[in-house]
């Protein structure tokens, strides 16, 4: 497991809280993240409170995948918004 900082901590449990309410409210869940980043791992996290849980991992990037890669996130964001 990554060890993270208290912040960093507190901003998971906010985003697996988020993905929980979205998840009760019927919405699907998306989660992207870089390779350089969480990867696959915040997808892994939410299937736990979540049942539909669609993850991705954009290449080359980091945590910040929209300003580091907008074409790329842009591209999976409208692949999952017309599935």
């Amino acid at each position: 497991m990554i060890e993270q900082d208290y912040p960093t901590c507190t901003r998971t449990c906010c985003d697996i809280l988020a993905g929980h309410l979205l998840a009760d409210a019927g919405h699907d869940t998306r989660r992207l993240h870089g390779d350089r980043s969480f990867g696959t791992q915040m997808a892994d996290i939410m299937c736990l409170v979540a049942t539909d849980v669609t993850g991705g991992v954009i290449a080359k990037s980091g945590h910040w995948v929209m300003e580091e890669q907008p074409k790329k996130t842009t591209a999976a964001i409208i692949d999952f918004i017309e599935k």
